[in-house]
């Protein structure tokens, strides 16, 4: 009501007449409205709104008896101005724009939190070649000039060129190099240069052809963190000539020129780029494979069942059954199973145990939860039936997940 109230202020325009206008209105047009109302302002002290076209003033209504004695708040006079006013606002030129289609990614990624970051500025002149440890967190690497060729234990050679960015989830060891078969150092006998806050400079090579390379670690906080991690793919390399998103050049563009030349605020400028960044990749490395994504990756570009899965991460611990996500993915339950089989290779019921297993190993491990907590939150009757489950998953006891790596 107060901010009815706050509309009463605009000349011509009563509380009367607000609340008559609004009952025309849908729950989402009535919001729209209010917003779009509350941001106008009256073209001049004369009778109006001041929006748009709708600045005709709205005349206060006037009480009159029907002929059975009931009496009418708004005579037909002021209803015809008012539901005149309601369909220039709302009609077949309406000043609310249709529903944008739900971002489900940014809902499935919505509880990852950057708790920390280091950035790396890589100058290498032909020939080189470093060996790249394991690292836990998210790692990437953006290719500021010239091209190199990465790899890993269980992934081919893959050429970088200028502008690309490649994605490692789980901070998988690595190799770079200006060439495939070149030999590697490990990055330990180069040893980084440390040149501000979280800011490293490495120099390598024989003085060649010059590569550039902008480098990020991201830790995350947040129970969900790490097991949304774990079900992205090892290495994601997204390709400047693939880039749909406009602003992730730019943004990328933005964190090299702060980790080359750091300033005064660099640090905070680029934990927040990195944050924007990682999602971004993720976003147009999924864009970018149509028919060779797997997973959850998969699941999220599909409109139906993207919205029951992005439900599941959400909210874990409700009592979800197949029939109510069937409903919200919108079709019916046999299609809705099918479905989801087919883009996460198991079942919703599986899915979703699998996924509270992952939360859960997590919640323990950095004691988030006890497991009481954990069995009651996940609906188990009892920590013994909890436990069991979760021993059948990861193969040991929920005591004994803060010595498991999930």
């Amino acid at each position: 009501m107060a901010i009815v109230e706050k509309l009463a202020n605009f000349d011509g325009l009563t509380l009367q007449a607000i609340l008559s206008f609004l009952r025309h209105l849908k729950t989402k047009e009535t919001d729209c409205v209010l917003r779009r109302l509350i941001a106008a302002r009256p073209v001049s002290r004369g009778p109006g709104i001041g929006v748009g076209s709708v600045s005709k003033a709205i005349t206060p209504p006037t009480r009159t008896k029907t002929s059975d004695g009931e009496i009418n708040d708004v005579e037909s006079s002021s209803m015809d101005q008012v539901t005149k006013s309601s369909r220039q606002l709302v009609g077949e030129r309406t000043i609310c724009p249709p529903d944008a289609p739900p971002d489900l990614l940014s809902e499935v990624l919505h509880d990852l939190r950057l708790a920390r970051a280091t950035y790396g500025r890589s100058e290498l002149t032909a020939p080189w070649g470093i060996k790249i440890p394991f690292k836990e967190g998210v790692r990437f690497h953006f290719l500021a000039e010239g091209s190199c060729w990465m790899y890993t234990d269980s992934q081919p050679s893959m050429f970088l060129d200028t502008g690309d960015v490649v994605l490692l989830p789980r901070g998988t060891g690595h190799v770079i190099a200006d060439k495939p078969t070149r030999r590697a150092r490990p990055l330990e006998d180069i040893g980084p240069e440390l040149i501000g806050n979280a800011v490293y400079r490495l120099s390598a090579g024989g003085g060649g052809e010059r590569t550039l390379i902008v480098c990020c670690t991201i830790g995350f906080e947040g129970p969900t963190a790490h097991p949304l991690i774990e079900l992205l793919p090892e290495v994601m390399h997204v390709r400047q000539s693939d880039f749909s998103d406009p602003a992730l050049p730019a943004l990328l563009t933005m964190m090299a020129d702060e980790v080359l030349q750091p300033q005064i605020g660099s640090a905070t400028i680029m934990a927040r780029l990195a944050d924007i960044v990682m999602t971004r990749i993720i976003r147009a490395w999924v864009e970018t494979r149509p028919s060779d994504l797997t997973g959850w990756l998969a699941a999220v570009k599909d409109p139906n069942v993207g919205l029951a899965l992005a439900r599941i991460h959400r909210h874990p611990g409700q009592d979800w059954n197949v029939e109510s996500l069937a409903s919200i993915a919108g079709m019916s339950r046999s299609k809705f199973s099918e479905r989801f089989s087919h883009l996460l290779g198991v079942s919703p019921a599986k899915y979703l145990s699998q996924w509270r297993m992952r939360l859960a190993a997590t919640w323990l491990r950095n004691e988030y939860m006890t497991v009481a907590q954990t069995a009651e939150q996940f609906g188990y009757e009892s920590d013994a039936a909890f436990s069991r489950a979760f021993k059948r998953f990861w193969g040991v006891p929920p005591s004994a997940s803060r010595n498991t790596t999930p």
